[in-house]
């Protein structure tokens, strides 16, 4: 049976786009972050910035360039696909800024993949992600809208994730995301996980070093959340992650947090859902829609405003 996972039972083969689903549990230690009610406000505790917009973000994904085929092949999409093509969309259809918004849906009985439907942002010269390096301070800002059809399920459901690139050079086999925003039941779970080795699997299996539930909180259906995370990726102690939610702290968390890779990190969006089998899965619905807007990274000379929805 499955359960959700502090982290999603994910596991990526960039290569060939091709994924395989990790079943394990870990115990479930809590920060001192409670609901979205009893954080920080915006900005709180967090370095001005400096510099314009276009000097410190490396990356906008507000899907201002209208419907295309967001997809590996096609040279003006800024995003490449894995499984299901997301859709960009106007109104009716929700939106948070501008005109346009991205639309994830994943039918389980009839979608060409029956659980993935995600993008990654595609880095230079548009043939890999755009990739995080350890070590250095990262902004990120994204909105999600849960529609009322995003029913109870027991299921989880993979929505955010930051996802390392092994060192396949040394015998390193793909792994689960070391940051999660993950759904069960009527709840997001946001989980972290972290390895210092150069070799997660250096014993021969895959094991890290720890893994946490960094916040849980309610899913807020028919209208946009905004999300902004600081993070400093470190395998070491120094470490952080700051995650604000509609403009209020709710992650404040140091020490470890990613693995020990030579490429680091890279960030992607959409549904992957964590259905076992296409005919016969455990959970109570068949299909899943969200919608994705105003996706932003930015550098160490960034703040939250500049990446905030």
């Amino acid at each position: 049976m499955f359960k959700r996972p502090v982290i999603t039972q994910v596991t990526a083969v960039i290569a060939t786009l091709a994924f395989a689903a990790l079943n394990y549990t870990c115990s479930n230690p809590k920060d001192s972050n409670e609901d979205a009610g009893s954080g920080t406000d915006a900005g709180s505790g967090t370095d001005a910035g400096s510099g314009t917009d276009a000097e410190v973000l490396v990356w906008v994904g507000d899907f201002e360039h209208g419907p295309m085929p967001l997809t590996r092949d096609n040279p003006d999409s800024p995003w490449y696909e894995q499984a299901n093509l997301a859709e960009v969309v106007s109104a009716p259809s929700p939106v948070r800024s501008g005109s346009y918004a991205v639309k994830f849906f994943v039918d389980r009985l009839h979608s060409d993949n029956s659980r993935r439907s995600m993008i990654i942002p595609k880095g230079e010269p548009y043939e890999w992600a755009v990739m995080q390096d350890i070590g250095k301070d990262w902004w990120y800002g994204f909105s999600t809208y849960f529609p009322a059809s995003w029913t109870t399920d027991n299921i989880w459901d993979l929505v955010a994730q930051m996802h390392g690139r092994p060192d396949l050079d040394i015998g390193e086999d793909y792994r689960n995301p070391f940051l999660s925003y993950s759904t069960d039941g009527d709840n997001i779970t946001i989980s972290n996980i972290w390895d210092a080795k150069q070799n997660t699997f250096e014993s021969g299996e895959r094991v890290y070093d720890g893994q946490r539930e960094l916040w849980t909180g309610p899913i807020l259906r028919e209208e946009w959340t905004d999300w902004v995370m600081h993070a400093k990726w470190s395998y070491l102690d120094d470490g952080v992650i700051e995650i604000w939610r509609n403009g209020v702290q709710i992650v404040n968390s140091s020490g470890p947090n990613c693995f020990n890779d030579e490429r680091g990190g890279y960030f992607d969006i959409g549904i992957y859902k964590g259905w076992a089998d296409r005919y016969e899965p455990e959970g109570m619905v068949s299909t899943r829609l969200i919608y994705f807007d105003e996706v932003r990274i930015a550098g160490s000379d960034a703040s939250y405003a500049h990446v905030a929805p």
